[in-house]
């Protein structure tokens, strides 16, 4: 839509994630999460870029129409949101506009090294202020697709909202519990934001940690991220992967994991006590040695992970779209 008064000049591009309920939780319902290539030549979640190419023939028409546009506005809650990050990064690419980018509770959209979330930082403003992700932390969306997905902007800075506990809550995935959120912070964007520094947490000493683990508590989800993320890093710097359209993140992580364990010593003790971590979160009972890290073992394990994330975001999606 077009904007009217002060606003005449800018364009506000709004994706609703309600306005999925046919293509919407497609992407939910693989597993291993698939990659494919943007039209601005990243690598990003396969299921937001079909989406996204899908109404990319009307979002074409549109722009042609409009003239003297100074800025553009995409925005978008859910997974409106993944597309509205896609969205930004088309206009900027193509049109080469100020644009400004707003979502709630959010999936993660680009591949980690693959530049969407960097470019969207840098592209959009180097500090990333015209850049500004809501979330709740009990929301379980926007915590997957887990790492090596990430979100923009890569700087940290994002407005995380209190809402709830640490239990991952259906109710904080709704856009109402967003608005409401808002309005009691009754504050403008400056004053909202929030710097998310890097992680506190000494990951080998969660990892080596026998203390039981809620797989749906939130604080669990954000340590395995970044427990996963640090991992990757160990063996990357031993082994450098490589990226082919269509591969999943099951697939890449297995890839990396298994690696890790065929290079021995430390990192294969980090392999390890990841499994071991996840396993006994999931319940899934017998304690593994390094012996016991086939590939396939390794993949079964992530898919349980992965799976279990999905269901609460499924859940969270579908109360929405019952609501």
């Amino acid at each position: 839509m077009r904007g009217e008064g002060s606003y005449k000049d800018e364009v506000f591009l709004i994706f609703r994630g309600t306005t999925w309920r046919d293509l919407g939780v497609d992407w939910l319902s693989n597993l291993y999460t698939g990659l494919n290539v943007s039209q601005a030549g990243s690598f990003v979640h396969a299921g937001f870029n079909q989406i996204f190419n899908s109404v990319l023939p009307e979002l074409t028409s549109f722009m042609a129409q409009q003239t003297g546009i100074t800025k553009v506005h995409c925005i978008g809650h859910s997974l409106g949101g993944a597309i509205a990050n896609l969205a930004a990064d088309w206009v900027k690419t193509r049109y080469g506009r100020k644009v400004s980018l707003y979502t709630f509770g959010a999936p993660r959209v680009g591949w980690g090294g693959s530049s969407l979330p960097y470019r969207l930082t840098t592209s959009l403003s180097p500090e990333g202020n015209d850049i500004f992700r809501v979330y709740h932390g009990c929301d379980p969306v926007p915590m997957l697709p887990v790492f090596p997905f990430i979100h923009a902007p890569t700087t940290g800075r994002s407005y995380f909202l209190p809402y709830g506990g640490l239990v991952l809550s259906l109710a904080a995935h709704k856009m109402e519990s967003y608005i409401e959120s808002i309005n009691k912070c009754n504050q403008d964007w400056k004053v909202m934001y929030k710097h998310i520094p890097p992680s506190g947490l000494n990951i080998k000493a969660w990892l080596e940690s026998s203390n039981d683990e809620n797989a749906r508590s939130s604080t669990f989800w954000q340590n395995m991220n970044h427990a996963i993320a640090q991992v990757l890093q160990l063996i990357a710097v031993k082994f450098q992967p490589y990226l082919v359209a269509g591969l999943t993140v099951v697939d890449y992580l297995t890839m990396l994991l298994f690696k890790g364990v065929k290079l021995a010593g430390e990192v294969a003790h980090w392999v390890l006590l990841l499994i071991r971590k996840i396993m006994r979160a999931l319940g899934m009972g017998k304690v593994v040695d390094i012996v016991d890290l086939t590939a396939q073992l390794i993949r079964h394990v992530l898919s349980k992970l992965t799976q279990k994330l999905y269901s609460e975001a499924r859940k969270a999606i579908e109360h929405l779209q019952g609501s």
